[in-house]
């Protein structure tokens, strides 16, 4: 989790950025927290007959996986949308 947060600039172009960036870290700490709570997450798969809050659980892994990866894209997307327009502010004479 040693994610760099979002500079003045960057946020300046992209409000958004910080809460992204807290959702990511919010989902970082989801893995342990479930495996916490139910330990055979780490060491097993899903069975017929585990209750309902370990099929959820499994459910909230999967997706929250899911969802990092997508935010990660943003991320990429967002960051390289204000590189180019920080780029293109250097260039005006003014």
């Amino acid at each position: 989790m040693s994610k760099i947060l979002p500079s003045v600039p960057q946020i300046l172009l992209a409000p958004e950025l910080p809460l992204v960036t807290l959702l990511e870290r919010l989902l970082d700490l989801l893995r342990p927290t479930l495996v916490a709570q139910h330990p055979t997450l780490a060491t097993e798969t899903a069975r017929s007959g585990d209750p309902p809050t370990l099929l959820l659980a499994r459910a909230l892994l999967r997706d929250g996986d899911r969802l990092r990866r997508m935010i990660r894209c943003y991320e990429r997307a967002v960051l390289e949308s204000v590189a180019n327009h920080t780029r293109i502010d250097d260039e005006l004479p003014f």
